[in-house]
């Protein structure tokens, strides 16, 4: 999933539950958001995380909330 496929996800299954008055900042809200595709237990894909998130922040330094998903075992 790419993170165009992820923001179309989100505008297409949320527009109900969004009211009229917070339709735009819920616009601005899932432009702001970023995927990274990534294996729990491999380095080099929490390296390509860390290097997505400073390079969102214009710091270079980011604050950071994750949603981790990990496979049902």
């Amino acid at each position: 999933l790419s993170i165009e496929g992820h923001r179309r996800d989100i505008r297409r299954r949320r527009p109900s539950q969004v009211r009229d008055d917070e339709k735009k900042k819920f616009s601005e809200f899932v432009a702001l958001n970023s995927y990274v595709s990534g294996s729990y237990d491999r380095t080099e894909d929490f390296q390509r995380l860390n290097d997505e998130a400073n390079g969102i922040s214009p710091s270079g330094q980011a604050h950071r909330l994750f949603y981790l998903a990990l496979p049902p075992s």
